[in-house]
């Protein structure tokens, strides 16, 4: 007992197939880059959000550019990786976002950010996003109009903070009686106020065109106040 053999063999029919697991790449991520409030004038240190989908996966292990997420500012060439600040949604493995602090180093002006971030099966995904800084203790209203205009029931009121603030806004008919009025808080980026076309007493109002003024007091400029005005017209 304990003896044995050494013995070789061979076989030329074995066939090599495409495993049935690996399922082909559905397509790159879906990638949607904006800042929070979907603020396009904004400071240093804001919030910049990328919703990233793939069904395949988003690449994070971070070893390459291949498997990290990164930021491409002004077309430099130069990515700022910001794979770190990535986590998936809630028990999602195909869905999550990034938010990252906008850093400093950049001169006020016009500027432009592109996000990549790659799937699990090597395809890349990207978006590009325009938008402006403006310096700190600057307090500004832009973007300020209605829509739809003319309207027939309702219209919405719309415009862009540069930072939080206390908002009134006043209806006025052309004879300068004011009609409606609303007060609310407004948060950096876009904000909205809805107007159903009715006034104090909840009756509507008849065609015509009206008058709007936005009063804004930023909370963090020891009261700064600005106002807009603008038009809106009924036609039903």
């Amino acid at each position: 007992s304990g003896a044995g053999s050494d013995g070789v063999g061979a076989i030329d029919t074995l066939s090599i197939v495409r495993s049935a697991a690996v399922p082909p790449n559905d397509g790159p991520p879906r990638v949607r880059l904006y800042f929070a409030g979907q603020a396009t004038r904004v400071k240093q240190g804001a919030r910049l959000i990328a919703e990233i989908f793939d069904e395949d996966g988003i690449a994070i292990l971070g070893a390459d550019p291949q498997s990290s997420i990164f930021l491409e500012f002004n077309r430099s060439g130069l990515p700022t990786f910001v794979t770190e600040y990535f986590s998936y949604d809630h028990g999602s493995s195909t869905t999550g976002r990034v938010e990252y602090p906008l850093h400093g180093g950049f001169e006020p002006g016009p500027h432009e950010v592109m996000l990549r971030a790659f799937d699990n099966l090597g395809a890349a995904g990207a978006d590009t996003l325009a938008f402006e800084l403006i310096e700190e203790g600057l307090y500004t209203i832009s973007d300020v109009f209605n829509m739809p205009n003319p309207f027939r029931e309702a219209t919405n009121i719309i415009f862009q903070l540069s930072s939080r603030a206390d908002v009134t806004l006043r209806v006025y008919n052309l004879s300068g009686v004011e009609i409606r009025q609303f007060v609310i808080f407004g948060q950096e980026g876009f904000n909205s106020i809805y107007w159903d076309g009715r006034d104090h007493a909840g009756d509507r109002v008849a065609n015509g065109t009206y008058l709007y003024v936005l009063e804004v007091s930023f909370r963090d400029s020891y009261h700064r106040t600005e106002s807009v005005t603008g038009k809106a017209v009924l036609l039903r």
